[in-house]
């Protein structure tokens, strides 16, 4: 299934006030705790899923019928993995590479 994450834009006070004056888009990040807590429960239901950032949010809209006020902030699909699917080997780099931290 594929879950469509929208947000109403600006609808609460209190998320329009604190992003004028602090610039944090907590409308945003509300869907993003959402759709994170959706992500961890499909694994616990045994269920995979991934999140979909790329995609043509006014075709989206016009298909499902999405009021203009309303934005798509993600997609989520959700369903059963191919149990058959090997990933590639990744070579990751040791943390010490990535990392800059002084102690």
């Amino acid at each position: 299934i594929l879950i469509v994450c929208c947000s109403e834009r600006k609808s609460l006070v209190t998320h329009y006030i604190a992003e004028k004056m602090i610039q944090v888009p907590f409308h945003i990040i509300d869907i993003a705790i959402a759709s994170e807590h959706i992500v961890l429960e499909a694994e616990e239901l045994g269920l995979s899923s991934c999140w979909i950032g790329w995609f043509d949010s006014k075709k989206i809209a016009k298909i499902l019928g999405i009021p203009k006020n309303w934005g798509i902030i993600s997609i989520l699909a959700v369903g059963y993995k191919d149990d058959s699917y090997i990933p590639r080997e990744r070579k990751l780099l040791p943390l010490n590479k990535i990392l800059n931290i002084k102690y």
